[in-house]
């Protein structure tokens, strides 16, 4: 035998410590992955396809109630939590189209909560120069544009086809104005909502040669745009805890 049995006990029990830590999920999911993705005989002990995708499925539920336990309201915090299971899957399928889908709704959906509970469209008819920000010489998101007919009526908020426009509100409401406006983050902001528009064919006529190469980067492993976005339903997710 190769390896000792005591000196595998020890590593057993290693292992177990590390998965047992919180933050350490990538961990678990990664060990996961390397045992079923390697094609060995494990004998009648080998779990099937079916048990591995449940306990997959378990483990990403995990995650989901406890990134949202502290969101107060029942409604959206079910809301969110399906939604990050839906993204965690497909990102396990590396299906990066419908993960960023789902990754675009958690945005959406807790920023809509954000808007119908501060008052946007009094605040922002009141004063709407003060609920713009300029991205570029290029792209200046306003608000008022989109919360508000031409005739001046409010449009519900399920209505406003602008994810700009809100996040504009919430950036300069919670004081978030220069954080929003950073480069890297934009960059990453651009590519999900522009993929949920591609998605539900909202731009048919766009080409999209540039962001399909950005998906095909991200199938290929590269995880930098998904810890942007994750950062910002963080930062999203902690304004509603306030």
């Amino acid at each position: 035998m190769k390896y000792q049995k005591s000196s595998l006990i020890q590593l057993l029990k290693l292992v177990k410590e590390i998965v047992s830590e919180r933050g350490n999920e990538w961990f678990k999911d990664s060990l996961y992955q390397e045992l079923y993705s390697t094609g060995l005989d494990y004998g009648n002990n080998s779990p099937s396809a079916e048990s591995f995708l449940r306990l997959q499925r378990k483990i990403i539920r995990v995650k989901a109630l406890e990134f949202y336990k502290n969101i107060e309201s029942t409604k959206l915090r079910a809301e969110l939590v399906k939604d990050f299971q839906e993204m965690q899957w497909y990102k396990l399928l590396n299906q990066v189209e419908k993960q960023y889908l789902f990754t675009c709704y958690q945005v959406e959906n807790m920023i809509n909560y954000f808007i119908s509970n501060n008052q946007a469209h009094e605040k922002i008819k009141s004063r709407p120069e003060f609920y713009s920000i300029e991205f570029s010489e290029k792209f200046i998101a306003k608000s008022y544009s989109y919360f508000f007919s031409k005739s001046g009526d409010p449009i519900e908020i399920s209505k406003i086809n602008s994810l700009y426009a809100k996040l504009v509100f919430w950036a300069i409401e919670t004081n978030n104005k220069l954080w929003i406006m950073d480069k890297s983050r934009k960059y990453h902001l651009d590519h999900m909502i522009n993929i949920r528009n591609m998605i539900s064919h909202r731009n048919s006529q766009s080409d999209y040669s540039q962001l399909l190469k950005y998906i095909d980067n991200i199938k290929r492993g590269d995880d930098t745009s998904y810890g942007f976005l994750v950062s910002i339903m963080t930062r999203i997710k902690n304004t509603l805890l306030v």
